[in-house]
Parts: C-alpha cells; sequence; structure tokens
C-alpha cells in the first residue's frame, strides 16, 4: 500500500472479514522503501490499535482487517508447499547424478531445519486456533442467552415491537458473525489436527519434477501437557 492509499483512507472505517467494524483508521507508519508499514486504528473503546500491513486486504476502496490465525496458516501453507518442491527437485539431481552426495547432504539438511521450523510453527498455531474456538464458543452462547432474554422481555411486555426487532436483529447479526469465523477457525483446527495433504496443483507440479505421482503427507502432533 502506498502514502497516497494510505492518505486518501484516513479517518475510514475498517472491518473484519465477518463484518464486524473494527474502527477507524487514525495514522500509519512508513517504511524504507516508502510503503505503508503499519496502520494505526482507533478502535469502538477509544483504545489505538496498530496492525500491519501485511494483515490488511485493500479492496474496492475499502481495508479488511485479517486475523493474524489466518495469515498464518496461509503463510505456513505456502512455505512447507516450497519446502516439499525443493525436497523432490534435490532428490531429482542426486538420482540423475547431477548432484554430489555431500553437497545433497548439507542441502537436505538445511531443508529438514526448515521443516522442523514450520512443524514447531503450526504447533503454535495450532494452540492459537484452539484458543480462539472456545472464545467464539463462549461468545456465541452468551448471544443465544442474550437472545432468549429479549425474547421474554418482549413477551411480558417490557420492551416494544421495534425496541424488540432491532436487539434482535443486532443479536443475530453478532451469531452470524462469530459462527462464519468459527466455521473458518474450526476448518483450520482440523486441518492442523490431521494429516495433511497438499493440494492436488502441488501433487501435480512435483510429480512432472519426478515423474511419479506420490501422497505428501504432513503430520503434525498435539503436545500433551
Amino acid at each position: 500500500m502506498n502514502i497516497n492509499v494510505a492518505r486518501k483512507l484516513l479517518t475510514s472505517t475498517v472491518s473484519d472479514p465477518y463484518g464486524r467494524r473494527l474502527g477507524k483508521i487514525v495514522g500509519f507508519t512508513v517504511d524504507s522503501k516508502n510503503d505503508v508499514a503499519n496502520l494505526a486504528i482507533e478502535l469502538a473503546n477509544g483504545d489505538l490499535s496498530c496492525y500491519p500491513c501485511t494483515q490488511t486486504v485493500y479492496e474496492n476502496d475499502t481495508i479488511i482487517i485479517d486475523y493474524p490465525w489466518k495469515v498464518e496458516a496461509t503463510k505456513l501453507s505456502n512455505e512447507y508447499a516450497l519446502i516439499l518442491r525443493k525436497n523432490f527437485a534435490l532428490d531429482k539431481l542426486r538420482n540423475d547424478g547431477e548432484i554430489i552426495q555431500e553437497v545433497y547432504d548439507e542441502m537436505q539438511k538445511q531443508n529438514d531445519m526448515d521443516v522442523k521450523k514450520i512443524t514447531e510453527r503450526f504447533q503454535i498455531l495450532l494452540n492459537d486456533v484452539k484458543c480462539r474456538i472456545e472464545s467464539l464458543n463462549k461468545q456465541i452462547k452468551q448471544i443465544k442467552t442474550f437472545i432468549a432474554n429479549m425474547k421474554i422481555e418482549h413477551i411480558i411486555g417490557n420492551i416494544s415491537d421495534e425496541d424488540y426487532r432491532v436487539s434482535a436483529y443486532n443479536l443475530q447479526t453478532m451469531m452470524d458473525q462469530a459462527s462464519l469465523e468459527k466455521n473458518d477457525v474450526e476448518i483450520i483446527n482440523n486441518k492442523l489436527t490431521k494429516k495433511q495433504e497438499i493440494p492436488e496443483t502441488v501433487v501435480s507440479e512435483l510429480s512432472k519434477i519426478t515423474n511419479q505421482p506420490q501422497p505428501i503427507v504432513l503430520r503434525i502432533q498435539e503436545t500433551v501437557t
């Protein structure tokens, strides 16, 4: 994002991917390349929060702030797929006699280290995702409780039809937004806790390198506490 875009968006409202309004843009920082690095967002409660541009999506003159778990999940998947491509290419060079064993061993050792680091990051992400699911479950339960309470107050005549309509609409909107996020988080959680097959597009590309299709599996084991 360049400075001209950021300047134009000052005071604009920002939301998350599920339609929740987070606040408004009140400032930004610029890196050494003269690109916008971070956005300063004034939250609804008056607090200031800073979001890196890597966590933002700019579409149709609006800014969407993505969640760290979502950004990290995409980044890890891409990085792991790249390492697999390198591993297959490295194996092909060795099998074709185009690289000596000593060089192969050194490069393979580095790849193994990269995979280990990514696996550790997967575990951290898994823990974050589980915490978010717990938080959303509590949030959804609380919203349902308020919906039930407002229905009771409406039935016994403590609030008008119009007040109930507005309340019901707002609570249902919050329910829908929380449910959408929970669905996304649970998809990520399921992928992290099960054997992961790399997408077919990656398998196809690797098959072209090795001339033989092979299933690629990443196993993430939860730490037992």
